[in-house]
């Protein structure tokens, strides 16, 4: 049985359900997919941030900030690291954790052709190709 005191103090939280933690785990012991992704050292968790970063950079940054890491409670607030004793008891590799960096830290460069360029979308053509902020064209004109 693990102690809650220790914990506590670890991750300034009480341990509950509700948190990342105790769904990482529920996701490996439940979730024949996630579960050969561990085995294959190819199995990432995060939270939302992390996923958008990761999304946002393809796949090159995989990476969340401090406060949103100690929302898991995975992240021990004193050493500002993810914790190894408590990632054990939720049976959660630390490796497969994003990197935790400062709430201000850069994350990467992106444009906007980055994400608008491959496809041709009608915000594309809208905004960029008639040279138009697109945000004027849905509050002027409706002649989409």
């Amino acid at each position: 049985m693990v102690s809650a005191k220790p914990f506590d103090k670890k991750t300034g939280m009480q341990l509950s359900p509700y948190f990342p933690a105790a769904k990482y785990a529920w996701l490996q012991e439940n979730e024949p997919e996630v579960a050969r992704a561990k085995q294959e050292n190819r199995l990432c968790l995060g939270t939302i941030d992390s996923w958008l970063v990761y999304k946002l950079t393809k796949g090159e940054t995989f990476a969340t900030d401090v406060s949103n890491a100690s929302r898991t409670q995975l992240f021990n607030i004193t050493d500002l690291k993810w914790d190894e004793e408590i990632c054990g008891w939720f049976s959660v590799d630390a490796k497969t954790l994003p990197e935790v960096r400062d709430s201000n830290a850069f994350m990467a460069r992106r444009t906007l052709k980055d994400f608008f360029l491959r496809s041709r979308s009608r915000f594309w053509e809208r905004s960029v190709i008639r040279r138009e902020p697109y945000m004027g064209r849905i509050v002027g004109k409706r002649d989409w």
